[in-house]
């Protein structure tokens, strides 16, 4: 596993008439290319292997640092009126042409498995990304090394939502007795159990939803939820607003077993099925 990493493009498949060549090296954790209108290239670093996520521009045959110290994951960037907008935890953050940067939405609820994603920019102007979950499949447990850190953090819905009552039993490993059990309810911290009919509120920056807001940050709405992971959100000619989604994994007090990958059109108000069904299955 020492040395120089290998880098054969032959070892890549393609079809007849087409070929893959090394444009560049030497990146860590390139995530997301994208080329502005005046043709610049830009690449974002996730910054997971140096806690430090970045922004590189391609210049005079290499790529050189434009703006770092960006909270990792950071998931995406994108160009728009002059602007670089930098999705990254908990935030997206607007590199201006002079370099300065602006946190123009912050606070987002990223803590957990998943983080708000990369920006588009739809047809009536607004500022569409993704949001991910903060749990896999509803209920923290063993599966969230966040915990510690965030105890009191958990996933919220869309809509309001009326609960069955049913807990999840795991080891509590906040405490020091390894015989202490943990029960949690869904959208609830680890080790708060619910009750049959509790109700849980609504919020806009629901856990695993498709937000957007104006190009300033201002007006943020919540435009459907109910997807665990919508990566990378776009909009195809017709202004329809598609979406990739992770599916559920088979780990955690509440594990789900074969669950897909999707690729669902969005749709305004809708739900999606998370935390309870994967690919219109319950």
């Amino acid at each position: 596993m020492n040395g120089t990493r290998k880098l054969n493009p032959s070892d890549i498949v393609v079809p007849a008439g087409y070929q893959v060549d090394v444009f560049a090296d030497g990146l860590n954790v390139p995530i997301n290319l994208v080329i502005a209108d005046t043709g610049e290239m830009f690449v974002a670093d996730a910054g997971v292997t140096d806690g430090n996520g970045k922004v590189l521009k391609y210049t005079d045959g290499r790529f050189v640092v434009v703006a770092d110290g960006f909270s990792p994951p950071l998931t995406g960037i994108n160009c728009h009126n002059g602007n670089v907008y930098v999705s990254h935890r908990g935030a997206i953050t607007v590199i201006k042409p002079d370099g300065d940067k602006e946190d123009i939405l912050a606070g987002l609820p990223s803590w957990g498995d998943h983080h708000n994603n990369r920006v588009v920019f739809g047809p009536d102007g607004k500022m569409y990304f993704g949001q991910g979950t903060a749990t896999n499949s509803g209920v923290v447990g063993e599966d969230n090394r966040w915990v510690k850190r965030y105890p009191f953090f958990h996933d919220y819905p869309g809509a309001r939502v009326r609960l069955v009552g049913r807990n999840f039993v795991s080891n509590n490993f906040l405490t020091q007795s390894a015989e202490d059990k943990a029960y949690t309810g869904a959208f609830s911290p680890f080790s708060v159990s619910t009750k049959q009919g509790e109700k849980v509120k609504g919020i806009t920056a629901a856990s695993g939803s498709i937000l957007r807001a104006n190009p300033d940050g201002s007006n943020l709405e919540l435009v459907a939820w109910g997807l665990r992971n919508p990566f990378r959100i776009k909009f195809d000619r017709h202004h329809r607003l598609f979406a990739t989604n992770h599916g559920m994994d088979e780990r955690g007090s509440r594990h789900i077993a074969n669950s897909p990958d999707e690729f669902q059109r969005i749709r305004p108000g809708v739900w999606y099925g998370w935390p309870d069904y994967t690919g219109d299955i319950q």
